[in-house]
């Protein structure tokens, strides 16, 4: 019960009792016992009070705690996230160290394949060029022959 309803109902019983032509022993006991009434408002509206003030730090203490949550994931993702760049840094660099081997790799094949060319073309030419000796040195027995003959 509010406190405007209690004052209002003592009233009402109080003048009643003045009106009903109570003794003054009576009006005084009303008198006490509607104070006792308001005191026991009194002692009430400040426990709800409490109450509710005790509720509300809860409620500001939750709100907190959930800001915090809400904080630390949102850090934790922050931090996911670095992870993630850092990792496909690292692929990036992992893949292009690859890419760099095999362009190596691939120069080197060319060379030794153009080094073996160039062997091959020179033991030819080697070759050719001992043959064609050899056919001009038995031309010229040939010749010396016929002309010794």
């Amino acid at each position: 019960m509010s406190l405007k309803k209690l004052a209002v109902v003592s009233s009402a019983v109080l003048f009643a009792a003045v009106i009903g032509g109570c003794s003054k022993e009576d009006v005084e006991s009303s008198k006490q016992s509607m104070q006792e009434v308001a005191e026991s408002v009194k002692e009430a509206s400040a426990e709800a009070v409490d109450k509710v003030e005790d509720m509300a730090e809860d409620a500001g203490d939750k709100m907190h705690a959930m800001a915090e949550d809400v904080s630390d994931a949102t850090a934790d993702a922050m931090d996911s996230a670095g992870d993630m760049a850092d990792d496909a840094a690292d692929s990036v660099g992992d893949a292009m160290d690859d890419a760099g081997d095999a362009i190596g790799d691939a120069a080197d094949d060319a060379m030794d394949s153009m080094e073996d060319a160039a062997d091959k073309a020179g033991d030819a030419i080697d070759d050719a060029t001992d043959s064609a000796k050899d056919a001009m040195d038995d031309a010229s027995d040939k010749v010396k022959k016929s002309m010794e003959g």
